[in-house]
């Protein structure tokens, strides 16, 4: 049996993104009731046991279940270990001497005849893997995870090559003001960060004070400028005029994307106001040369401006859910596609997705928000 590395890579996506469960002794299979008594069964009756399954089953069921290796079984056709699929590799080595664009298997273990824990690597600096019952499906930097192995099986058929844009990317953002202080662009753009949002005036209109510093460090350090954003205050229609020219000003002939940010409850009560407001402020913009995006989040989109969307022109949305509350999130670790809040508003298209404000990226002493870049993503 033999796959072709697209269809793997789209496999383990797949396996992450539908938010995949760690279960011991399943090999990629849909976790129901008979499966969790079978593998019961199967390792031992004890009560320690029953009570995992039993969790186990109440977690995920009516999803995939999988434990490192058994992930690997439906695209592999081998039901073995992790030390089984590395004797099965063709070529293996240390893990310093991985091929980087190359998918293949991963491995941790003291020596390679004690390996207890494999993953895929997806050939972009990235690894899936079942990581562990209360983990579940990962997906994270290779580099500095613990990896000590790397094999490539002769069941994967590189037959077609695999370009950069067949690798699945994950392009991140950050968004900034003066809140975050002195940035060190440069080790923000070595901590795998491409694109930023500045945030460009104050509600007393005056230039945030932190944004020329913070655009000419991301032009240096070769950081693409994503767009400003302008957290809005306007409840009124020429409000909104002149906060979209005083944004022009600042920007001096600059093109990027100017985000529109709504979620201030001084307009929560405007009704039809609001998408006039939205309106008027995208005319000023769109007039002058620019690309009009708005920020928002489902709180504020599905009751304020979603009743007004035919009347609303905006086709770039950047959403904001923090599916994982505030507990820090580090940039090397993606957020899981099942809380997109794409399927909860509708918004589309749905340039970016802004699922934590607990960011941890070096360069950066503070937390910070960090987004997923899907469209028009050049660097």
């Amino acid at each position: 049996m033999s796959k072709k590395v697209k269809e793997i890579i789209s496999y383990f996506e797949n396996l992450y993104q539908n938010n995949a469960v760690y279960l011991w002794g399943a090999n990629g299979e849909i976790i129901t009731k008979e499966l969790c008594d079978r593998l019961f069964r199967s390792y031992g009756s004890s009560s320690y046991n029953r009570t995992y399954y039993e969790s186990k089953y109440k977690e995920g069921a009516g999803r995939i279940g999988a434990d490192c290796s058994g992930a690997m079984c439906p695209v592999s056709g081998f039901d073995t270990t992790a030390q089984g699929y590395y004797n099965k590799c063709m070529t293996k080595g240390g893990i310093s001497s991985i091929p980087m664009n190359t998918p293949c298997l991963v491995f941790k273990g003291k020596s390679t005849s004690a390996i207890h824990h494999m993953g895929f690597y997806l050939g972009n600096g990235y690894v899936i893997e079942m990581k562990s019952s209360k983990e579940n499906c990962v997906r994270d930097k290779l580099e500095g995870k613990g990896w000590n192995w790397y094999g490539i099986p002769s069941w994967i058929d590189y037959s077609l090559s695999v370009s950069g844009d067949e690798i699945p990317k994950i392009t991140k953002c950050v968004d900034v003001s003066c809140y975050q202080g002195d940035i060190d662009w440069n080790l923000v753009r070595s901590d795998g960060v491409r694109h930023a949002i500045l945030k460009v005036i104050r509600k007393d209109l005056k230039p945030d004070s932190k944004f020329e510093q913070n655009w000419k460090g991301c032009q240096e350090a070769d950081i693409r400028v994503d767009g400003v954003y302008n957290y809005s205050y306007a409840t009124t229609v020429p409000k909104a005029k002149s906060d979209a020219r005083e944004v022009l000003s600042v920007l001096n002939g600059r093109k990027c994307t100017i985000w529109l940010d709504l979620e201030d409850k001084c307009q929560q009560k405007l009704g039809s106001l609001l998408k006039d407001i939205i309106n008027a402020y995208q005319d000023v913009v769109v007039s002058s040369g620019y690309e009009f995006g708005i920020y928002t989040g489902p709180s504020f989109y599905n009751p304020f401006i979603k009743p007004y969307i035919p009347q609303i022109a905006c086709d770039k949305w950047w959403l904001a859910r923090y599916y994982n509350s505030y507990r820090k999130m580090a940039v090397s670790v993606d957020p899981n596609e099942q809380y997109n809040p794409k399927f909860m508003t509708g918004a589309d298209p749905v340039y970016a997705w802004q699922y934590t404000s607990s960011g941890q990226v070096s360069g950066i002493r503070t937390d910070v928000d960090l987004s997923v870049i899907y469209g028009n993503a050049k660097k």
